[in-house]
């Protein structure tokens, strides 16, 4: 169940979900309305989809590990990684976003003009759905993982299922999953919780 929920799911959001599929729901709105619109929608269903569902299911089943990743027993790695973030993640970022790819899938709202209120719910939006995003990757299926194979065979498959989540993303970033994958699994066991990856991501 520990890697069924995740590949269902994940299924569920990113085919059913994705924001060129809600667009049709929005076409009543302005074209740059209606396509901001649609990313929202696509997040929150990465909300339900990616954190609330796999939460209501490890009740369900009465998982051993309930924390499932939601603690924080030991900030240090946390902090490593977010200050390793800051110092080579961030640079790299920077230097991939000058490319053409980068710009084809990012900024994912594509407005021409911003308000305060416009960036505040980009921001919020996005936030909310990276602390589910990190939650099924590094929480659930991690953690669930890590119970039964130990921790670096956990790693490899959260790892691997990180990767093919993201195999429909610029090289640079499909790529980039893998040893995002390992540092943040690895960081997340060592810190008992999922959020030096979440303010990290």
């Amino acid at each position: 169940m520990t890697a069924l929920c995740p590949a269902l799911v994940i299924a569920i959001h990113h085919y059913l979900f994705a924001a060129e599929r809600l667009r049709p729901w929005f076409k009543h709105l302005e074209a740059e309305d209606s396509q901001e619109a649609s990313v929202y929608g696509q997040r929150l269903s990465g909300v339900i989809w990616l954190g609330l569902i796999p939460f209501a299911s490890a009740l369900f089943l009465r998982r051993e590990d309930i924390s499932l990743g939601l603690a924080l027993n030991d900030p240090t790695p946390a902090g490593l990684l977010i200050l390793g973030t800051i110092c080579i993640i961030l640079p790299s970022i920077w230097w991939n976003s000058r490319k053409s790819a980068f710009w084809e899938t990012y900024p994912e709202v594509r407005r021409i003009h911003w308000s305060r209120r416009q960036y505040g719910l980009a921001v919020l939006s996005w936030s909310v759905y990276l602390v589910a995003y990190e939650f099924l990757f590094r929480g659930f299926l991690l953690f669930g993982l890590a119970h039964v194979l130990g921790p670096w065979p956990a790693i490899a498959l959260m790892t691997l299922a990180y990767v093919l989540a993201h195999i429909d993303k610029p090289p640079a970033e499909a790529f980039g999953c893998i040893p995002i994958g390992i540092i943040f699994g690895y960081v997340a066991l060592a810190s008992g919780g999922i959020w030096g990856p979440v303010v990290a991501h």
